[in-house]
């Protein structure tokens, strides 16, 4: 999972406009098929000694694969490839659950495997959790031991006793952690009486060669979420070797969390888990969690429509999408995300069931899920459909289910096709002759690159196949345009496939007919606008949008199109921004992964770095260039914008608890960017919708945002310039203004790292600990103005002794100081 950048954390906002009353809420984007993943044949790779009645995740390590199954005889068994061959070893004898939902879990470290499952059939009557794990490797001797139960000796810490459902595990920080549903014993309170409780215990703790007990830390992460209805339920755990992720339902809301690992201090939990995506159902059963590749996926079957949702996390937020309406719920989906996306597997029931249960995969590129059918018919009916194991590869993802018609493993691998991310130029003349870097992944081998047009995309341009073609390196290919017209898709062939046609990828033929201006084109224009044929149905719209082409801000897609519905990525935003505030370039420019000095976009992405968020990876930074902006992200970005520029001044906590009062999905707003959502709102830039929603995932349209951009003209930079100018961004000598720091409490002794976000920061500004009282308790030290939003600072010793509550000030050189900010409190 991807960490966002220390500066920009809270800069991903809450949402921004609903214009002429349409919704801009866009939960499933559209499903295709393809996506440039081509699947193998399915083949049996074994014979299983028992019919599973449920399945863990597919787990790779080491080159190995490792999948853990409960058979119908309520036996656990691990199969496992650890030399070509696959095999099956019995971990328990009749002691798996016969409940019927997903009772294994499955991790594996340095070839090691760690099995866990419930009995239902337990001492006492009562459930436990058992956790088996083989330190000799696969074929040795098994080592058990009791980790939670409701009537039997517990292991936990503070003596609690629960009764386990649904168990997820999964590895980090040299922890092993337990995710379940779970009880407490009747004694308890029934306040959480169905919470997800997680269990973390160090490897090292766990005994070796002989059955034994450890102690295990409980943490219940529902906590402030106590349950009404059916509770939570279906827990997913992944790591990425430092943290966790962890996903789960409950109260027709889909929650995400994640765990920072502390050694053999075990797993630290925010307070409350962010609320996500709606649901329709209160437990619905959750897919496995995908963690890597940028990116995460997750998958649910809701059990009251028979429908499949996939789930794409963005820097902690998700959006998610029905993939279908004819699922077969009484199977477990899977999750993973690699070098192809986000990818989840399925089992439907194509035409209602009448062409069998098919198993199916659906990745994520080009702003849609693309479904691909891999096995299938299933030939076992409805009943004891299997539990579905998917894993990323270094090339692609490996794929394993069980034919209900007997017992067989069978496993398909799926290959990554080309993957286009951006082109330069995005323009040249009709005549061809243009030399054009493609940008993207799986260019190796590639054998021909198209322009063409693309009916999913509405282009009706002409070319061709590219005159010469030069794969530079698996990301990289240059070719020379042939002779064309209009606006074509860019996309490339090779041993996996054709690229999707994605917006990234357009290029505009110019000539007599038009400018060849495109989306993204870097150039500020003016003049005249030009006469776009596709706005009718938009006369709300279509002033703005003809006032700011006119002025070079917005541009079209083609000569003579728009594309007023189309949605505004990342990068095309960033343009608008930068043409609209005229924001210079910064004097240390951020480097990214995905956006390179030769793309269209990347002068406005520097310019935007202060005010957008982007993506620290292990690999390097990543501004995620394609991806859309949402009403939440657009809303804060030019409110920081203005912001800074000392045009406008961002709520305190308090005051945007009150503006956004009467807001009914102001839950919904992620916590850091409410005080910019609210701004909005107070100031008059953000309208929500009828039913007083604010939708702040919804997305945003090319029409609204123009409208937006007018709106935000007339009222903040119309000045003696002319309409949008704007300040130069240079800081101001103005009063900061003091909204957050993190964390906001730390050792009496100094030396905390903190966070002091607000407006209106400048070099040379200083930051001071001030007592209720007015004392000065001192000065933090290694102060760095990051930008006017945002400073960093070292916390000094408060020379007495905790707790100790203090005002956060910023006081610029001439001695001016904000008030009211929040306090920083010392601790023992």
């Amino acid at each position: 999972m991807f960490k966002r950048s220390k500066s920009l954390l809270s800069a991903t906002v809450a949402g921004l406009l609903a214009v002429g009353g349409i919704s801009t809420f866009a939960s499933a984007p559209a499903l295709a098929g393809g996506g440039g993943l081509s699947w193998s044949q399915p083949q049996q790779i074994m014979t299983l000694p028992g019919v599973p009645a449920s399945g863990s995740r597919l787990v790779l390590d080491g080159g190995k694969q490792y999948w853990a199954y409960t058979d119908t005889s309520q036996n656990v068994w691990l199969a496992t490839n650890q030399t070509g061959t696959w095999q099956s070893y019995r971990v328990a004898s009749g002691q798996a659950s016969n409940f019927g939902d997903r009772e294994v879990a499955l991790a594996v470290q340095n070839g090691v495997a760690y099995v866990a499952w419930v009995d239902s059939k337990g001492p006492n009557g009562g459930s436990p959790l058992y956790l088996s794990y083989d330190p000799g490797g696969p074929g040795g001797s098994w080592t058990r031991t009791e980790v939670a139960c409701d009537l039997c000796a517990n292991n936990l810490s503070g003596g609690a006793s629960l009764a386990p459902s649904n168990p997820s595990a999964a590895i980090a920080g040299g922890n092993l952690s337990l995710a379940f549903y779970g009880s407490p014993q009747a004694s308890d309170t029934n306040t959480h009486k169905y919470d997800v409780y997680v269990l973390t215990s160090p490897l090292t703790s766990l005994p070796q060669g002989s059955a034994g007990n450890v102690s295990w830390q409980a943490s219940n992460v529902t906590g402030g979420f106590p349950s009404s209805g059916g509770g939570y339920g279906w827990p997913s755990l992944a790591s990425d070797g430092n943290s966790l992720d962890l996903t789960f339902t409950g109260n027709t809301h889909w929650y995400f969390i994640q765990g920072q690992e502390g050694g053999t201090g075990g797993t630290t939990w925010p307070s409350q888990p962010q609320k996500t995506q709606a649901v329709a159902s209160t437990e619905g059963s959750v897919g496995q969690l995908g963690a890597g590749g940028g990116s995460a996926a997750a998958l649910l079957n809701d059990p009251n429509s028979s429908a499949t949702w996939a789930l794409t996390n963005q820097g902690g937020r998700w959006n998610a999408s029905q993939l279908n309406s004819d699922a077969d719920s009484s199977a477990e989906g899977a999750a993973a995300s690699g070098i192809c996306g986000p990818a989840v597997a399925y089992v439907e029931q194509p035409g209602g069931g009448s062409q069998g249960n098919q198993v199916t995969v659906a990745t994520f590129g080009g702003g849609q899920w693309n479904a691909q059918a891999v096995g299938g018919p299933l030939t076992g009916g409805y009943s004891n459909l299997p539990d579905l194991g998917l894993a990323a590869t270094a090339g692609g993802y490996d794929l394993l289910y069980q034919d209900t018609g007997g017992t067989g493993l069978l496993e398909a691998t799926g290959t990554c096709g080309p993957v286009v991310t951006s082109i330069s130029p995005s323009s040249g003349p009709a005549a061809g002759g243009t030399q054009v870097t493609i940008t993207g992944s799986g260019f190796t081998g590639a054998t021909s690159v198209l322009f063409a047009g693309s009916t999913a995309l509405g282009n009706s341009g002409s070319g061709g196949p590219a005159t010469t073609i030069q794969v530079v390196s698996d990301t990289q290919i240059t070719a020379i345009a042939p002779a064309g017209s209009g606006t074509v898709d860019v996309t490339v062939t090779g041993p996996g496939g054709t690229s999707e046609a994605v917006p990234t990828d357009q290029f505009t033929y110019t000539g007599s007919g038009g400018s060849g201006s495109t989306q993204g084109g870097s150039g500020q224009g003016g003049g005249n606008a030009p006469a776009f044929n596709d706005l009718g149905g938009y006369t709300w719209a279509q002033a703005a949008i003809n006032a700011l082409a006119a002025q070079g801000i917005v541009k079209g897609t083609g000569p003579e199109s728009f594309d007023p519905a189309g949605q505004i990525t990342r990068a095309q935003f960033a343009a608008l921004m930068q043409r609209t505030f005229a924001l210079p370039q910064p004097s240390t420019p951020v480097a990214f992964t995905d956006v390179t000095a030769s793309s269209w976009e990347y002068t406005s992405v520097e310019a935007l770095t202060p005010y957008m968020d982007y993506y620290q990876l292990p690999g390097g930074n990543s501004f995620h260039p394609n991806d859309p902006m949402d009403r939440q992200d657009v809303a804060t970005v030019m409110v920081k914008i203005l912001a800074a520029s000392n045009k406008l001044t961002v709520l305190s906590s308090s005051a945007a608890q009150s503006a956004l009062a009467s807001v009914t999905d102001s839950s919904d707003i992620a916590p850091a960017l409410q005080v910019y959502v609210a701004t909005a709102i107070q100031a008059g830039l953000i309208k929500g919708f009828p039913d007083g929603s604010f939708q702040p995932q919804g997305i945003l349209t090319r029409a609204q945002v123009a409208v937006l951009i007018q709106r935000l003209q007339n009222q903040f930079l119309t000045t003696s310039g002319g309409s949008g100018s704007s300040s130069n961004g240079e800081p101001s000598t103005s009063v900061p203004v003091v909204t957050s720091i993190t964390p906001s409490s730390g050792s009496y002794r100094g030396g905390t790292p903190i966070t002091i976000t607000g407006s209106g920061f400048a070099q040379g500004d200083y930051v001071e600990l001030v007592s209720n009282g007015g004392f000065l308790r001192g000065y933090p030290q290694n102060v760095q103005v990051v930008s006017p939003l945002e400073i960093t600072a070292v916390t000094n010793s408060a020379g007495a002794s905790p707790p100790l509550s203090s005002q956060v000030e910023v006081c610029t050189a001439s001695g001016a100081c904000s008030t009211g900010g929040p306090n920083f409190t010392y601790t023992p």
